[in-house]
């Protein structure tokens, strides 16, 4: 019976040269991993800073300020024709904010902001009002459904019940928050 007790030994021993093998390492070698973490934590830390900024500036909100309007289609208003925003720069952004993509971006919340309005239940003329006419209506099963397609973003739709009321919706991906 000793090639059990053989096998336990180099298993013992197989497990304390793994276990020290990080103390084995050469210096060198730390110290460049070393460098390595301090470098990733402040990268780190400077994104977790532009987070905290862009997600503050989303935030806040202008007194005031009217929504840019949506296109018939339901579509968002391109920037030349919605009105001109200021150019304001989130702090430790860095990047300037034009206004023509302060105009994109407000379209955009704007959009986002009708689509969280829409709920079961809810009258098609209601739905028509928050998101203009769909781009597509079809029937499935017996349902209306309206699509909506947005630049960027992708579909959208809105099933009808037969009361002409939302029964269902699915809203675009516009990303951050939603």
């Amino acid at each position: 019976m000793r090639p059990p007790a053989n096998r336990a030994f180099v298993t013992a021993a197989l497990a304390v040269l793994l276990g020290a093998w990080p103390l084995l390492a050469p210096a060198a070698d730390k110290s460049t991993l070393e460098q390595q973490i301090e470098a990733l934590q402040k990268a780190n830390q400077a994104l977790e800073a532009r987070v905290r900024a862009l997600e503050a500036y989303l935030t806040k909100t202008p007194p005031a300020q009217a929504a840019p309007p949506v296109a018939a289609a339901g579509n968002v208003v391109p920037a030349a024709a919605a009105p001109p925003a200021t150019s304001v720069e989130p702090a430790g952004v860095g990047v300037a904010r034009t206004p023509a993509a302060a105009a994109a971006a407000d379209s955009v919340i704007a959009l986002r902001e009708a689509w969280r309005q829409v709920a079961r239940d809810m009258p098609e003329a209601r739905v028509v009002e928050l998101l203009g006419k769909p781009s597509r209506e079809l029937r499935i099963n017996g349902k209306r459904v309206w699509y909506y397609v947005y630049a960027g973003f992708g579909p959208a739709s809105v099933f009808l019940s037969r009361e002409e009321t939302v029964s269902s919706f699915q809203p675009p991906n516009l990303g951050f928050n939603w």
